[in-house]
């Protein structure tokens, strides 16, 4: 049997509806309790309460536990997003340095070939033949 961490809406109102009418049960069972002078139905009516108290705990227990697991998704999901986001940002740190470096030798033979072409325009070579 698989274990689905998520509940669906229909189901949240179905244990909603099971845990309405358990309370009410119970405060009914409760109220009529004090007009019984039997005492083995009272000592039945404590047992129908006490199950009923039990019922209404392991319902609230499940409930807390689908969200527990809800919430622990949603933390790692949100983990995963913080470490992607850090992974990001480095490589962003480190596209930004090599990108830098290689503008910076790019300006760096561009100032060389500049030098080079006004070197070569102010003496040139090969010039006229006498």
């Amino acid at each position: 049997m698989q274990n689905n961490a998520d509940l669906t809406p229909h189901e949240l109102l179905e244990l909603h509806e099971l845990m309405n009418s358990e309370i009410v049960s119970l405060k009914r069972t409760e109220a009529s309790m004090s007009m019984v002078n039997d005492n083995e139905l009272k000592n039945y009516m404590q047992q129908c309460l006490n199950s009923k108290k039990s019922a209404l705990q392991q319902i609230q227990n499940f409930i807390n536990n689908q969200c527990n697991l809800g919430n622990n998704q949603n933390n790692n999901a949100n983990q995963n997003n913080q470490s992607n986001q850090q992974n990001n940002q480095q490589n962003n740190q480190q596209n930004n340095q090599q990108n830098n470096q290689q503008n910076n030798q790019q300006t760096s033979q561009n100032s060389q070939n500049n030098q080079n072409n006004e070197s070569n325009q102010n003496n040139p070579s090969g010039g006229s033949f006498g």
